[in-house]
C-alpha cells in the first residue's frame, strides 16, 4: 500500500485507520510513503483508536514515514490511541524502517489498553524513539 498521494483530515493522516473496530488482522503487507510538510499534521502508516479490540498487526513492513517540517508534530509507523477501553492489541514481527518522525515514536501504544503484546519487532533507521508505551 502506497500513501504517496494521501490527503489528511483533522491534522492526522494515516494510510490504514481502525476506529472502534474489533477482530481485525492486518498481516503480510508493505505499507509505505506517508509524508507531510505541514507543521500541525501528524502522519501515520497505521492508526488504531477509540475502543478497538482484538486487533493483530503481524508480519508487516512499514516504511517511509516522513515529517519534513522541522517544527512539525511528527509521525508514527503505528499509533494505538486507546481513547476508550481497548482489549487484546498485538503488534508482532513488524519491521518499521526509514522514518523521519520529528518528536514522535516509531511504534506507540497510548491510553487504556487491557492486554497487549509487542513481540519480535524491528525498528531500523528511525530518527526518534523506537517503541513507546504510555498508560
Amino acid at each position: 500500500m502506497d500513501g504517496e498521494n494521501l490527503n489528511g483530515t483533522d491534522g492526522k493522516h494515516a494510510l490504514v485507520v481502525l476506529e472502534n473496530k474489533n477482530y481485525i488482522n492486518i498481516e503480510g503487507l508493505t505499507i509505505e510513503n506517508v509524508t507531510t510538510d505541514i507543521i500541525d499534521e501528524t502522519v501515520m502508516e497505521i492508526f488504531i483508536s477509540g475502543a478497538s479490540s482484538h486487533i493483530t498487526v503481524k508480519d508487516n513492513t512499514v516504511k517511509g514515514i516522513k515529517t519534513e517540517h522541522e517544527e512539525g508534530n511528527g509521525g508514527h509507523g503505528i499509533a494505538v490511541y486507546g481513547t476508550g477501553l481497548m482489549n487484546d492489541i498485538n503488534i508482532i514481527h513488524k519491521t518499521t524502517e526509514d522514518l523521519k518522525l520529528g518528536t514522535s515514536e516509531s511504534i506507540v501504544l497510548n491510553g487504556v489498553i487491557n492486554g497487549f503484546m509487542i513481540d519480535g519487532n524491528r525498528v531500523l533507521y528511525s530518527d526518534n524513539i523506537g517503541i513507546d508505551l504510555i498508560g
